[in-house]
């Protein structure tokens, strides 16, 4: 699992300058984007589990981003479903390069 989420998480955060891809309605602030990181989907697994919640999970990511969070929970035998809704072509793009590497 580790060499796979290596995979996931090495290299740069993915950005592009979204103005091509025709959101023009959204502001700077509205296309701020941030990243979860392997600590960060792992403590919320540990307290999923520590509150007994962690069984057949379906995890739903909205604003996905390059979808690392959804890959990594994909890992996890306990999680049925894990999706990610994007509305940027290009996070998408990455996300599926991601996938391609593992």
């Amino acid at each position: 699992m580790k060499n796979i989420l290596n995979k996931i998480y090495g290299g740069k955060i993915h950005t592009t300058k979204y103005k091509e891809e025709n959101f023009k309605n959204l502001n700077s602030l509205e296309s701020l984007y941030g990243e979860i990181n392997e600590e960060g989907i792992n403590s919320i697994v540990n307290y999923l589990k520590e509150k007994s919640l962690f069984n057949d999970i379906n995890f739903l990511d909205l604003g996905c981003g390059n979808g690392k969070a959804v890959l990594h929970m994909s890992l996890y035998k306990n999680v049925k479903r894990s999706t990610g809704v994007e509305i940027y072509k290009s996070k998408i793009d990455e996300a599926n390069n991601i996938v391609n590497l593992i």
